[in-house]
């Protein structure tokens, strides 16, 4: 509209007001004493002639606006009667939106998203079963399924979003985390919303799949955009988070921008391309010279003193006893600030999909159980995804315990020759060290309101003032 107006000579700007939504700014106009009421007349007018095509043009209507400000514009869309809404909403696209994957074909999904990460069929439907009818809010969530097919019913778009809680702060620095935890231990849930997140919070990978050579694909991707406000709308949420884009796919930054989603940087992800290999020997001339006296002096060494094993589930008896090291781990975390997880995902592991548990034991005499396990999911893409890990911290600087875990890790994916380990984020030093490539992610996010964010600013401020 801004636009259109200066191309008419008339002078006006965006009004984006603090603490407001970027969606819901307004058009500023200076007024003064040398301009007369024809002026005024003349620019209501042209406004009055351009609503309606900015409308088209965005592929908005009133009743997005009434949303979008909570409020009501019954005049206004009276005004506007005549007006359909837009084309681009559905036009030849057809969408289907289920809330189990038990609805959604199999083999079309896993064709589509299988080796992507660790949500293939069988990986949705571990996470559906394993966050519901728990005792706490937050480990209770609202799956969301979407496969948006052209004229020709040839998907241009997959993915999946769940409606759940999460802490504001969970993005936030480490040591504004730190902060709000104090408060938590009083008050569980201060700083918390109800968010629509692209995948999940037990998901890594790439969750959306778009077809770009589709002539379709932003009509697909703004369905998408809508079907994730409504549900938000309806589900009380305040906020949608789209989250793990390449932060180098400016196209989709410039599209989101025009839906009032902010960008911000996400961590690292580090994924090996190469495990083409078979043993140590073969591993090392593929790292660099620094990497190849620290894998020997530092973990290689090592090895001798761990006993490794790999099992398909976590026996229920140890479920305890894993749970205490992951909490160990968990305890320590503040980059990725997160609820912690239900005992339930533990006990479910062996009954879903490709997942697994590498575990750790110290050889010596005087110490008995892991020191360590990490669990890891074979996509039916034959890619491999560590998800999370469990850490006796008592060990690790004597014996290097998580520098080994990493290791057999590697390991292990190199022994299932998969194509590719999707090693995820934090720890990029010791990750780096075994050749991984880096992949900048950004999130994109869209707040109902920004009072909270300042809220965070505030505890971000005190930092930096000590």
């Amino acid at each position: 509209m801004v636009k259109r107006l200066l191309n008419e000579g008339f002078y006006t700007n965006i009004g984006i007001f603090p603490g407001v939504p970027v969606k819901c700014c307004g058009l500023r106009l200076a007024i003064t004493n040398g301009q007369t009421d024809d002026d005024i007349k003349n620019v209501l007018e042209a406004f009055h002639y351009h609503f309606p095509r900015v409308l088209e043009e965005e592929n908005q209507t009133v009743e997005d606006i009434s949303q979008n400000f909570n409020m009501s514009f019954d005049a206004t869309a009276s005004r506007y009667a005549g007006l359909d809404a837009p084309a681009g909403r559905k036009g030849s696209l057809t969408v289907q939106h289920e809330t189990t994957i038990e609805r959604i074909d199999k083999e079309l999904w896993n064709s589509l998203l299988a080796d992507r990460g660790t949500f293939d069929w069988e990986g949705c439907r571990f996470i559906e079963q394993t966050f519901k009818n728990n005792p706490q809010p937050e480990n209770n969530w609202n799956m969301h399924y979407l496969i948006i097919r052209d004229h020709e019913s040839k998907p241009v778009l997959a993915t999946f979003f769940s409606e759940l809680m999460c802490k504001d702060d969970m993005i936030a620095p480490a040591d504004v985390s730190r902060q709000i935890e104090d408060i938590r231990l009083n008050d569980r849930y201060h700083l918390t919303s109800k968010v629509v997140m692209l995948g999940s919070l037990l998901s890594l990978g790439e969750h959306l799949f778009l077809d770009r050579t589709s002539s379709d694909w932003k009509k697909a991707l703004l369905n998408m955009v809508r079907i994730m406000n409504d549900v938000k709308r309806s589900s009380g949420a305040t906020m949608i988070l789209l989250r793990d884009f390449n932060t180098d796919d400016i196209e989709l930054r410039d599209f989101l921008a025009t839906e009032g989603f902010i960008r911000s940087d996400m961590f690292n992800d580090h994924v090996i391309d190469d495990l083409n290999w078979s043993t140590t020997e073969e591993l090392i001339p593929r790292l660099s010279p620094k990497s190849r006296v620290h894998l020997r002096r530092n973990i290689l060494a090592n090895e001798p003193l761990f006993s490794v094993k790999v099992n398909g589930s976590i026996a229920e008896s140890t479920v305890d006893q894993k749970y205490a090291l992951y909490m160990q781990v968990k305890n320590r975390g503040f980059e990725m600030n997160t609820f912690e997880l239900p005992r339930k995902f533990f006990s479910n592991l062996g009954m879903f999909g490709g997942w697994e548990i590498i575990e750790l034991t110290l050889n010596e005499s005087n110490h008995e159980g892991p020191v360590a396990f990490g669990i890891g999911y074979r996509s039916p893409g034959n890619n491999y995804i560590p998800l999370l890990i469990g850490l006796n911290y008592r060990f690790n600087e004597t014996y290097g315990v998580y520098r080994q875990l990493l290791f057999q890790t590697v390991k292990r994916a190199a022994d299932l020759k998969c194509n590719k380990l999707f090693f995820g984020f934090g720890a990029d030093v010791e990750k780096r060290k075994f050749g991984t490539r880096l992949v900048h992610k950004s999130v994109y996010i869209q707040a109902d309101d920004n009072y909270k964010f300042e809220s965070l600013n505030k505890f971000q401020q005190v930092n930096y003032a000590k």
